[in-house]
């Protein structure tokens, strides 16, 4: 038997490296998800205040985490089938519950809203936006108070 030669090693290395250009690694009792290279330089934390998640799939490309839908628990037998609630569809309720604060409650929503996210980058709040707008037109102050456009923040989540 024949050791492999130095140089077929190296190839393998080489593209091995070409294939695998980025690792994930989800810390789970942070709540958190890094991306870094595969010499473990260049980390960042790319999902943030995320509780327990099962699993991820990075669209490297665009930036983002891809669904999952065959992760998702069986729909259960009821009066019918009930699946899980999609939230990116369904604004009713949290905009029903928005709706019912006080004018100053509502202020006070939109200022905590924008502080806590006033440190994310723009691509992550103008969706964040857009969404509090579906909710209610009012909840658009967490926009006001961020310096966004609401029309380019709509557009960009469309």
């Amino acid at each position: 038997m024949s050791m492999p030669s130095l140089k077929s090693s190296q190839d393998a290395v080489a593209r091995a490296r070409a294939v695998i250009s980025r690792l994930f690694a989800l810390e789970l009792n942070a709540g958190r998800t890094h991306s870094m290279n595969t010499d473990r330089s260049d980390g960042r934390i790319i999902v943030s205040d995320c509780h327990l998640p099962d699993g991820i799939v990075v669209d490297a490309e665009a930036g983002q985490w891809i669904d999952q839908p065959n992760l998702n628990e069986p729909p259960l037998a009821l009066a019918g089938a009930a699946a899980n609630w999609d939230h990116r569809v369904d604004y009713q309720q949290p905009g029903d519950l928005f709706r019912k604060l006080a004018p100053v409650q509502q202020q006070m929503l939109c200022d905590n809203t924008a502080r806590q996210v006033g440190a994310a980058a723009r691509h992550i709040q103008k969706p964040r936006v857009a969404n509090d707008v579906k909710a209610s037109p009012a909840y658009g102050g967490v926009a006001k108070s961020l310096g966004i456009d609401l029309k380019s923040s709509m557009i960009a989540a469309e």
